[in-house]
């Protein structure tokens, strides 16, 4: 990873003249477009659902303005983390998964993966939370572009000695560095795009409460959205709540609208521009 000065990301947006076209993919709440507008961008969301929020929104398929070359910079919000992250990865097993349903929908998350990180797109933000995407995903050094690995050949490579993923993430958030008392390891892939600076980290003895350890667990502090002994989310199972854990923090939100406003730019070679 190489950093770069301030100063290179705020003549990058003088230079060009006028407001940064950014494109926020998988996003129907809105809050990431609404932080770039305050900034002064020319933001718009995108999903397949119309959004929550009144504001500049397109409704159509990711893949097709992925590969679009107007854009300045990309937030791609996602894809959609239902098969992706580590908390599903034992459903994706052939015991849990008889009929191969959610293993296959979690390769067409992959796909949608490699989708984003092979965007033209010289300006990239992609985040999910913690999951396979870093064992999952290589670059090919045939064609140049980011492609999904096979599930068993991930995993005898993720089980050899010194071994390091192929797809590494350029940074970990969590709300409660921006003034949510809740946690929520959430990883960030950049592409010549600021890191995200904490904004109001949240002391957890203050903002959460204390586990006593029982069901044997081991004592320790907990932020209010996580259970005792294994500090899972307590959200419990309904119609809604996948809608619900996909809208970014608005804390979250703000602190990305800042930071691609100004800031530190940090180019990841891993990520550079096909």
């Amino acid at each position: 990873m190489t950093d770069l000065h301030t100063s290179a990301h705020r003549a990058w947006l003088q230079a060009l003249g006028r407001p940064a076209r950014g494109l926020c993919p998988f996003e129907y709440g809105g809050r990431i477009r609404d932080a770039l507008l305050d900034e002064g961008h020319d933001a718009y969301s995108l999903d397949l659902l119309d959004t929550d929020v009144v504001g500049p929104h397109i409704v159509g398929d990711a893949r097709e303005f992925l590969q679009q070359t107007h854009w300045d910079m990309i937030i791609a919000v996602g894809p959609p983390c239902t098969y992706l992250a580590s908390s599903q990865a034992w459903r994706c097993l052939p015991k849990h998964d008889p009929d191969g349903i959610r293993a296959g929908n979690r390769e067409r998350g992959l796909d949608m993966v490699a989708a984003v990180l092979n965007t033209p797109c010289e300006r990239l933000i992609m985040e999910n939370p913690k999951g396979v995407i870093p064992n999952r995903l290589e670059l090919s050094t045939k064609t140049g572009l980011w492609e999904v690995v096979d599930y068993y050949d991930a995993r005898q490579r993720a089980q050899s000695k010194g071994y390091k993923p192929s797809c590494p993430a350029s940074q970990m958030i969590n709300p409660f560095q921006h003034g949510h008392a809740e946690s929520k390891e959430t990883l960030l892939w950049t592409r010549n795009m600021p890191l995200i600076t904490p904004t109001n980290t949240l002391d957890i003895e203050t903002s959460g409460w204390w586990y006593d350890g029982c069901n044997g667990g081991t004592p320790r502090w907990r932020w209010p959205n996580q259970t005792g002994r294994t500090g899972a989310p307590k959200m419990v199972p309904s119609a809604a709540r996948g809608h619900t854990k996909s809208l970014t923090f608005a804390g979250v939100a703000r602190a990305m609208g800042a930071a691609y406003g100004a800031g530190e730019t940090t180019t990841n070679p891993l990520y550079q521009s096909k």
